[in-house]
């Protein structure tokens, strides 16, 4: 079960002297609204918190959407995650993207996915993983897996020279492996893991771990750490990240019914982001 939390964006006598937290349900989403400000104090911040995790363990609650803002109140975050709260951050809607947001790349690029180089840095081999790896090794001209774990890839790779007749190749050289990639595809690299590799100081980077920041002074590429999507109305929810409202809609979900509900309301890429926000189309263009 998830719920949404968001602040009352207008206290009043009870909020502030009971500490009263507002429940709603909005079109079938359970909405808490809590009597929190920028500037609440510490001590009472922690109190309403303290309420707030005990309804949504009540309730049994496991995942929770935050407001924009929020996504600023690190106390909340940290009480959440502490007491198992899990707050969804697109990330998983990410890793299914990945395939259409590469088109995307292409598509800014003004170029064919058949003519890029792409090199996919992956250690973990579940089911999302696995098929991203099968469906852009059936694109792409030249896909490379680097891993620290090569054993755990051996059969879809068996199965895609076997099956299909397409070959790739799997190493984990930090001299060689990057240097010749326009895209690299970043699933589940830390930082000090992908600064260990020699990188194409013009490719473009696609990062699925949050914040991560190409140390090279010669790097000139696009680092890319986030994205936006365009869902449909009946979705949106004021003042919420659309992408981490559609994770909602799509989570306990499988797979395939993810992608096939993808493709029923049209979800498209609206825009890519970096360290300093939404990158501008007309980058890709120079890359």
């Amino acid at each position: 079960m998830v719920a949404y939390i968001k602040e009352i964006e207008e206290l009043k006598f009870k909020h502030k002297i009971l500490n009263t937290i507002q429940e709603e349900n909005i079109s079938g989403k359970d909405i808490f609204l809590l009597p929190i400000k920028e500037n609440t104090k510490t001590k009472k911040s922690e109190k309403i918190i303290t309420r707030l995790i005990k309804k949504l363990h009540d309730k049994k609650i496991k995942y929770i959407v935050l407001s924009n803002e929020l996504l600023k109140n690190n106390i909340l975050k940290e009480n959440l995650i502490n007491n198992k709260i899990d707050i969804l951050d697109g990330r998983i809607l990410y890793r299914i993207l990945l395939s259409n947001i590469i088109d995307t790349i292409c598509y800014y690029k003004n170029t064919n996915i058949q003519k890029e180089k792409i090199t996919i840095l992956v250690d973990e081999t579940n089911e999302i993983n696995l098929n991203n790896i099968l469906e852009i090794a059936q694109k792409a001209k030249t896909v490379n897996i680097v891993t620290n774990f090569s054993y755990r890839f051996n059969k879809i790779i068996n199965y895609l020279y076997e099956e299909l007749g397409i070959l790739i190749r799997i190493s984990n050289n930090i001299k060689r492996d990057l240097v010749n990639s326009n895209i690299i595809i970043n699933i589940d690299f830390n930082a000090l893991m992908i600064n260990r590799y020699y990188i194409n100081t013009r490719a473009i980077i696609l990062n699925i771990p949050p914040n991560i920041e190409i140390a090279s002074k010669k790097f000139t590429g696009i680092n890319i750490n986030s994205y936006n999507i365009i869902i449909p109305e009946g979705y949106k929810l004021n003042n919420f990240d659309d992408k981490y409202v559609y994770e909602a809609a799509i989570k306990n979900k499988t797979i395939t019914e993810i992608q096939k509900q993808i493709r029923k309301e049209k979800i498209k890429i609206k825009n890519l982001v970096g360290k300093n926000g939404i990158i501008n189309k007309n980058e890709f263009l120079s890359i």
